[in-house]
């Protein structure tokens, strides 16, 4: 039986694991080679922590990549317990260490990094329907978008782009939603590099779909991908009439900066960015990603 005494013991065995001299030495040459930094900690050491924790909990009964899902979302179910959040957070914070607040790079800047050297990178966006992943594309492409334009769909469009005088290629795949599409996304997360989960500030069913749906689905499918997570239509915070139809029709508040913050936490995103394809805004600033 799973419970908590169980999680606990799993995770301060994980916690025994990763400190053996052998396995601390991999995790230490992974961390001198991300120069320390979270998204490349993201690319270098989450691989390593993942396969350790697999050859723990294994012994429990959790065998192979579902086996870790499955212990990972019994784990989050539990974290109300102040010891079981304790554990897991040390586990986090050997891949995941605070980024620097004083740094505000843009969304394309945040791609670069996290595949520095790569000069093809394959992006997926994901989210629920209607949250902008189409939008996002297009500024990607085309710069901003007015309100009544039409947007197209990508479907491996690459576009060039440059950051710090380098020159990248950006190839761009949009998806459905839709569940019964599920085995078409699984197609499209083959040999992607990132992947970019959207929701809406102005939607809060979208916000629970970033746990509820996308998690497990990106877990499954591509669990060493870096994820990141982005909060869209971020100019509709100041936009009155929209303000008025969330709070009269839904009785509601946009989702905060702080609320999204967690959510990444939680979620093990390499960053958290709010974007706007109406004005162009691409950035971190004014959210501190973590």
């Amino acid at each position: 039986m799973f419970n908590l005494e169980t999680a606990r013991r799993i995770l301060i065995d994980i916690l025994k694991h990763v400190a053996l001299p052998e396995n601390s030495k991999r995790i230490s040459e992974a961390k001198s080679n991300s120069g320390r930094e979270m998204i490349k900690m993201m690319q270098f050491v989450f691989p390593i922590i993942m396969e350790l924790q697999m050859e723990v909990i294994k012994n429990y009964g959790f065998s192979g990549r579902e086996g870790l899902v499955q212990f990972e979302q019994l784990i989050r179910d539990m974290e109300a317990d102040e010891e079981i959040a304790r554990l897991r957070q040390q586990i986090r914070n050997i891949y995941l260490p605070p980024m620097n607040s004083a740094s505000s790079p843009d969304l394309i800047s945040i791609i670069y990094k996290i595949m520095e050297n790569i000069q093809n990178i394959k992006c997926v966006t994901i989210g629920s329907k209607a949250v902008g992943k189409t939008s996002l594309l297009n500024t990607f492409a085309v710069g901003p978008q007015s309100a009544d334009e039409p947007f197209e769909n990508f479907n491996g469009i690459k576009i060039k782009l440059e950051v710090d005088g380098e020159i990248f290629q950006l190839e761009l795949w949009d998806t459905n939603c839709e569940s019964h599409n599920k085995m078409i996304r699984k197609v499209y997360y083959n040999k992607c590099n990132v992947i970019i989960l959207c929701f809406s500030v102005m939607d809060h069913e979208s916000f629970m779909d970033v746990k509820k749906k996308w998690q497990s689905e990106v877990e499954y499918c591509c669990p060493a991908v870096p994820l990141l997570l982005v909060g869209t239509k971020s100019d509709l915070r100041h936009d009155r009439v929209s303000l008025l139809r969330l709070d009269r029709i839904k009785n509601q508040k946009p989702i905060t900066i702080e609320n999204a913050k967690k959510m990444s936490r939680k979620i093990s995103a390499a960053s958290y960015l709010e974007c706007s394809a109406i004005n162009g805004n691409m950035t971190c600033d004014g959210v501190d990603c973590w």
